[in-house]
């Protein structure tokens, strides 16, 4: 049983589930410095944008672990850059369970060290 406070039990990275192909979450493993390696699922870069742009759709169905990162990874659920912004096509929606979808990039802070706050994107669907 994974006991939040610490207690007995296996520690919390050991709850977390494995990364595809079985590496470990555990937060000193040896992980890959690659850009690629380091992309989360729901992150595109985006031809004609500077930062990376995070796109979240929103489903109606529950999900597993393994589903929600299949449905975020998407091929039909990446964004392209057009005259008018970021764009993406509505059509295949429905049959994924996907109703609406939002995006956001991180937007720096003077001085602080992290990668920036999240601010909301604006993204055109289009039929």
């Amino acid at each position: 049983m994974c006991r939040p406070g610490g207690g007995a039990g296996p520690p919390r990275w050991a709850c977390r589930p494995a990364r595809p192909g079985g590496a470990s979450t555990k937060p000193d493993a040896a992980a890959p410095t690659t850009k690629a390696a380091s992309t989360a699922s729901c992150w595109h870069t985006i031809p004609g944008q500077r930062q990376p742009v995070m796109i979240w759709p929103l489903w109606r169905q529950p999900l597993d672990t393994h589903g929600i990162q299949t449905l975020l990874e998407h091929p039909q659920l990446r964004p392209r850059h057009t005259p008018q912004g970021i764009t993406l096509d509505r059509r295949p929606w429905p049959p994924l369970g996907v109703f609406a979808v939002a995006a956001a990039t991180r937007q720096p802070i003077e001085g602080r060290k992290s990668a920036g706050v999240l601010t909301p994107t604006p993204i055109l669907t289009t039929d």
